[in-house]
C-alpha cells in the first residue's frame, strides 16, 4: 500500500517536499524509486552505500540532505515540471512486491512584480477609463478593481497575451 502526496501548487524557483508512505505489511524494504517522465530522478535502497542517490534529470535539482526514505526534497523547481511524478516501493526478495502511486505537481510562473494602473478621465464626461497591465504570468492573473474598498463591477476586460 502506497501513499503519495505533492504540493497542489508551486511557485517556479521554490522548494517543493514530495512524500510517499507504505506499509509494507510485515516485509523488508528493498528500495523507493521516484519518477517523472518515465525518468527516475531518486532512489533510496536502506542496504546500500550511500542509500540516497539521485540521477540527473533536465529541470530537477533533488536535495539530498533533505531527502530519505519517505521525502523527496526539489529545490528551485522549473516551469517545466509540471508533470505526474510516480513513488515505486519494492519489498526485499524473495517477493519483491511492487507498488506504485502518483500525484500531480503543479509548477506556476508566478509575477512578484506590481500591475502598472494607467487612469485616464475627461472633465467633459463622467467615464473613466483605467488600463491595468500585469507581467504574463501562468495561470493568467485574476483582476479586480475596487472604487472606496467595494469591488467595481468592469464592463470591458481585455486579456492579451503577447
Amino acid at each position: 500500500m502506497v501513499y503519495v502526496e505533492v504540493p497542489r501548487l508551486v511557485v517556479a524557483g521554490w522548494s517543493a517536499l514530495l512524500r510517499c508512505q507504505f506499509d509494507l505489511e510485515g516485509e523488508k524494504l528493498y528500495s523507493v524509486k521516484w519518477y517523472t517522465s518515465n525518468l527516475e530522478f531518486f532512489r533510496y535502497t536502506p542496504d546500500r552505500s550511500p542509500s540516497t542517490v539521485a540521477f540527473p534529470v533536465p529541470g530537477l535539482n533533488v536535495d539530498l540532505s533533505g531527502s530519505n526514505m519517505n521525502e523527496v526534497r526539489l529545490r528551485n523547481v522549473a516551469t517545466n515540471m509540471s508533470a505526474l511524478f510516480f513513488c515505486e516501493v519494492s519489498a526485499d526478495g524473495p517477493t519483491f512486491h511492487t507498488a506504485t502511486e502518483s500525484a500531480f505537481l503543479n509548477v506556476s510562473d508566478i509575477s512578484i512584480r506590481k500591475p502598472q494602473l494607467l487612469i485616464s478621465s475627461s472633465v467633459y464626461s463622467r467615464d473613466m477609463y483605467i488600463n491595468c497591465s500585469a507581467q504574463e504570468t501562468d495561470p493568467p492573473p485574476k483582476v479586480t478593481f475596487f472604487l472606496d474598498e467595494q469591488p467595481v463591477r468592469v464592463f470591458f476586460f481585455n486579456f492579451r497575451k503577447r
